[in-house]
C-alpha cells in the first residue's frame, strides 16, 4: 500500500509540475492571447486566456442594450461589429483539479448570433471539452449522434486550439520536444526524445535506421500495411508530394499513367519495408534502392523494381 500511495503522489506532483509549466510558457507568449485570469478557488487552479482575435463585447452589449435584438439598424450596427471581431469572444480555459489530480481544457465561446428565421440577434454560451486528463488522458470527439464522447487521446493534441497553442499542449503535457505525426495513443509518445521511439514503442521493435527518412505516420502506415495492405494512403500522398517524377511535371497526366506510377511506387515502397525488417537486405542495400525508386528516370525505377523482385524470390537471408 505505501509503494502505491508513493507512486500515485509522483503522479500527481509530476502533473502539476506540466500544467504549470504549460500555463507559465503559454502566459509568456503574448501572441497567442489577449486576455488572462487567473481563479483559485476550492482546489481548483483555472486559467482562462482570451483568443488574439476576440476585442471584447463591451460595445455588442451596449448595442443590444440600448435597442434591442432585432431591426435593420440593429443588424448593420451589430455587423459591423462581427466584423471587427466584436460580436464574439472566444477563451480557452486550463484547470487543474487539486483533488482529482486532473488537468481538463475546454473552449469556451461566449457573444451574440444571428437567428436567421426569427430575424433576430440572439446571446450564445457554450462550453466545448478539449481534453481532460485523469487515470488516462482523453480527448473528444463527435459520434454519429453528433454528441461529443470521450475518446483515448492519440497524437498530437489539437481541438479548437490555435496551432501554436496546440504545439506547446502537446510537447509540455507528453513532455517531447517534436510534434508527433503518428496516429497512435498518447502513452506511446510520453518522454520520448522523437517520434521514431514512440514507434518503437508501438510495434515493440527496434526500428531500422535506414527507414528514418519517413514520418512517424508513414512508418505507421507501413506497420499497419502487413496486416491490411489498404493501409498506405499516408505513403500514397507522400510519394505524390515528393518523388520528382511528379514534381517535374514531366508525368502525364492520364490517369492510368498517373495512377499506374503510383501504385507500383507505393508497391515497390512496401516490398523494400518488408525485405529491410525481415533482414533480407541491408541498410546499404535498401538505401540504394531507395535512391534509384526516386529517381525520375524511369529506367531507375524499373531497375530497382526488378532488384526487389529478386530479394524477394530469393529465399537466402
Amino acid at each position: 500500500m505505501g509503494i502505491l500511495f508513493i507512486n500515485q503522489l509522483k503522479t500527481n506532483i509530476m502533473k502539476k509540475e506540466r500544467f504549470d509549466k504549460l500555463v507559465t510558457l503559454i502566459a509568456a507568449n503574448p501572441l497567442l492571447y489577449s486576455t488572462h485570469k487567473v481563479t483559485i478557488k476550492d482546489g481548483l487552479e483555472i486559467h482562462t486566456f482570451g483568443d488574439p482575435s476576440s476585442k471584447g463585447l463591451d460595445e455588442a452589449k451596449a448595442l443590444f442594450k440600448e435597442k434591442g435584438y432585432h431591426g435593420p439598424e440593429v443588424y448593420v450596427e451589430a455587423n459591423k461589429l462581427n466584423n471587427q471581431g466584436k460580436l464574439i469572444s472566444d477563451y480557452y480555459t486550463f484547470l487543474y483539479n487539486t483533488e482529482k489530480d486532473k488537468i481538463s481544457i475546454s473552449y469556451f465561446r461566449v457573444g451574440y448570433s444571428y437567428a436567421d428565421r426569427k430575424e433576430r440577434f440572439y446571446p450564445i454560451k457554450k462550453s466545448i471539452p478539449i481534453l481532460a486528463w485523469t487515470k488516462h488522458m482523453y480527448s473528444f470527439r463527435r459520434d454519429l449522434k453528433n454528441k461529443l464522447s470521450p475518446r483515448i487521446q492519440l497524437g498530437e493534441m489539437k481541438g479548437l486550439m490555435i496551432n501554436e497553442m496546440s504545439r506547446l499542449v502537446t510537447n509540455t503535457l507528453y513532455n517531447i520536444d517534436y510534434t508527433p505525426t503518428a496516429w497512435i495513443s498518447y502513452r506511446y509518445f510520453m518522454n520520448t526524445a522523437n517520434e521514431y521511439e514512440a514507434i518503437e514503442r508501438y510495434t515493440g521493435s527496434k526500428l531500422p535506421e535506414a527507414l528514418k527518412h519517413y514520418s512517424g505516420a508513414i512508418l505507421l502506415a507501413l506497420y499497419k500495411s502487413l496486416k491490411d495492405f489498404t493501409k498506405l494512403e499516408p505513403l500514397l500522398s507522400h510519394i505524390y508530394n515528393t518523388h520528382p517524377k511528379y514534381q517535374s511535371n514531366v508525368i502525364s497526366w492520364d490517369a492510368d499513367e498517373y495512377q499506374g506510377l503510383s501504385n507500383r511506387l507505393t508497391c515497390m515502397h512496401y516490398d523494400m519495408f518488408v525485405l529491410l525488417i525481415c533482414n533480407k537486405i541491408t541498410d546499404e542495400e535498401y538505401k540504394s534502392i531507395l535512391t534509384m525508386s526516386n529517381s525520375a528516370d524511369i529506367d531507375d525505377i524499373t531497375v530497382a523494381q526488378e532488384i526487389i523482385k529478386f530479394k524477394l524470390e530469393d529465399g537466402s537471408n
